[in-house]
């Protein structure tokens, strides 16, 4: 048996502007060894995986978007193990600041080139999670033309 199949089900965006940013978070406090992440969370329940993607977006980067479609990777063909969750990363187009992050969990929200943010990624020292949110990164930006 898996140790996926004990983690928390979570849901997350990758969102990539028209300059081909990729938006990153800082958590409050350095949360879960990450210096750098995208905004996800636990699915609540009664809400569908992309409900829940789209609602962390909105509370942890202060942004509305759109699903383009589902990320997956090398070997990854639906959730991206981390420490304690599986999440479902979703490719988002960012459509308007809806509002200030939410302070109680972000420090920070960042836009950055693909090479930028693979930088600031690898500032994370949980190793599962460096490598999950590398492989995300990857996956994500091989479903953009031309980055």
């Amino acid at each position: 048996m898996s140790s996926a199949s004990h983690k928390s089900q979570a849901a997350g965006g990758v969102l990539i502007d028209e300059y081909d940013r990729v938006l990153l978070r800082r958590p409050k406090d350095g949360y879960g060894d990450y210096a750098w992440t995208y905004p996800k969370g636990r699915v609540d329940g009664g809400e569908t995986v992309e409900q829940a993607a789209l609602r962390e977006v909105r509370e942890e980067s202060g942004w509305e978007a759109e699903i383009i479609e589902q990320v997956t990777g090398p070997g990854v063909h639906g959730d991206f193990e981390g420490d304690t969750t599986v999440t479902r990363f979703f490719l988002m187009r960012p459509l308007r600041v809806v509002g200030d992050f939410g302070r109680k969990e972000t420090e920070a929200v960042a836009w950055a080139t693909p090479d930028g943010a693979r930088r600031m990624i690898g500032e994370t020292t949980s190793g599962q999670g460096r490598g999950r949110d590398l492989a995300v990164l990857e996956g994500a930006l091989g479903l953009v033309p031309e980055v």
